[in-house]
């Protein structure tokens, strides 16, 4: 045959269809949710609704076992967890525009047309974490900008051209809290 279709008795609802050198399609309620093509294959919800594909490992049978891709129809492409219970997003990204990674359903990164902002509370351990001492943070074109540690000093370096300022609003103060102050 060229072609295979199984549907319900009265034959107005598809269940799939197979069609020679083509489509292979599985209908839920008569809608085509899940079709191949000539570079795969594809899954697509109905009219406004989420396109979603579950994988769930060793058999499913523990909450963290239990991952979401998702095509949301409001424009958004994500991949989420189930380890809580319920589904939390781990990746969010948006055609055209930001990708955000979460960290238990709370986001901590996002890219945008800027560059990228980390996101958490304003404090040293949750906000960013470099573990490499040797590069440390190093901002601008050419790495002008250096804040490291090289395992027994903390250092600012500044090999840019300009001066390395610091700046506080007017009238405000800059406290340097140590027991010594050596300029060389």
């Amino acid at each position: 045959s060229n072609s295979l279709d199984l549907r319900n008795g009265a034959g107005d609802e598809n269940y799939i269809t197979c069609a020679a050198n083509g489509a292979v399609s599985l209908y839920y309620d008569n809608v085509k949710t899940f079709y191949t093509n000539t570079n795969g294959a594809i899954v697509q919800a109905a009219e406004g609704g989420d396109a979603n594909l579950f994988f769930y490992a060793d058999e499913g049978d523990d909450n963290a076992d239990k991952w979401l891709i998702q095509s949301e129809s409001d424009g958004f492409f994500a991949l989420k967890n189930y380890a809580s219970g319920s589904w939390e997003t781990s990746i969010k990204a948006t055609g055209n525009a930001a990708v955000e990674l979460y960290h238990d359903n709370s986001k901590k990164l996002e890219t945008s047309s800027a560059g990228v902002q980390v996101t958490g509370a304003l404090n040293v351990t949750t906000t960013m974490h470099i573990p490499d001492d040797s590069n440390g943070l190093q901002l601008g074109n050419s790495n002008d900008l250096r804040v490291r540690h090289d395992g027994n000093n903390s250092i600012i370096s500044h090999s840019g051209t300009g001066d390395l300022l610091i700046n506080t609003a007017d009238g405000e103060k800059i406290y340097i809290d140590t027991s010594e102050v050596i300029f060389r």
